[in-house]
């Protein structure tokens, strides 16, 4: 089982500089001596920084008893919920260290728990506060076989104690690895309030050059209907006059 912890601290690259030495083989002492070369012109010198040790990381344990963890989404009133890819959403009371945390009573059972593949991405939808709603991505199956990857939007209870379907799917039809391979899927709200979403490529390379396939792809949808959002056009952009 895995907990959720949080670390803070800054990341530290280390860079290593060679030094090439040049060895002149036994025969070439008998070769004519070249002419001193000049001395280099004086030009600004720099000092390099010296790096000692590694700096320490803090590592606050959040909350415990959770499963692969895959993402987090956080809500308005300081809580956060939590998809673990095993097929089961948690909420957690905070993310302060010491939190509690409790699973959110939710029908995952179509959920193709693979490899790669099972409960994915979650993204909070901008009017959370309101509406209660949140939207995550999984590998479906039926009659326990793999169909596809989807989108699936849910309504959190008022008491945060369970959460129902009110988009399923809200995008279907994404690829899928039997084997869970390269599942993928990373939604995210955009600045205009539209959902992007990542797919995985199923780990098959030409699924994300073939245009007629979901796969491989960063998608933009209509978070309310699932389908492409309208065309917005450019504030710079000017409709040549007819003749």
């Amino acid at each position: 089982m895995w907990g959720l912890p949080r670390v803070m601290g800054p990341v530290v690259r280390a860079a290593l500089a060679g030094v090439a030495a040049v060895v002149c083989a036994a025969g070439c002492a008998a070769a004519p001596a070249a002419p001193a070369a000049p001395p280099p012109a004086a030009g600004p010198t720099s000092t390099a920084v010296a790096r000692t040790g590694i700096p320490e990381l803090q590592v606050e344990l959040v909350a415990s008893g959770l499963s692969h963890v895959w993402d987090i989404g956080f809500l308005p009133d300081g809580r956060a919920l939590v998809t673990q890819r095993d097929g089961r959403i948690a909420l957690l009371s905070g993310i302060a260290p010491g939190s509690g945390a409790r699973e959110v009573e939710a029908d995952l059972t179509d959920v193709y728990v693979r490899g790669e593949g099972g409960l994915m991405g979650l993204a909070v939808h901008p009017d959370f506060a309101q509406s209660r709603r949140f939207t995550t991505c999984q590998t479906h199956m039926a009659d326990r076989t793999a169909t596809d990857v989807r989108l699936v939007t849910w309504q959190l209870s008022a008491d945060g104690a369970s959460a129902t379907r009110v988009a399923d799917p809200l995008v279907g039809g994404l690829p899928i690895n039997s084997s869970g391979r390269h599942s993928g899927c990373r939604p995210t709200i955009a600045p205009d309030g539209s959902l992007l979403v990542g797919t995985g490529d199923t780990a098959r390379g030409a699924v994300a050059q073939d245009l007629n396939s979901l796969g491989g792809k960063v998608l933009r949808v209509d978070l309310a209907t699932g389908e492409p959002p309208p065309a917005t056009r450019s504030p710079t952009h000017r409709t040549r006059p007819s003749s």
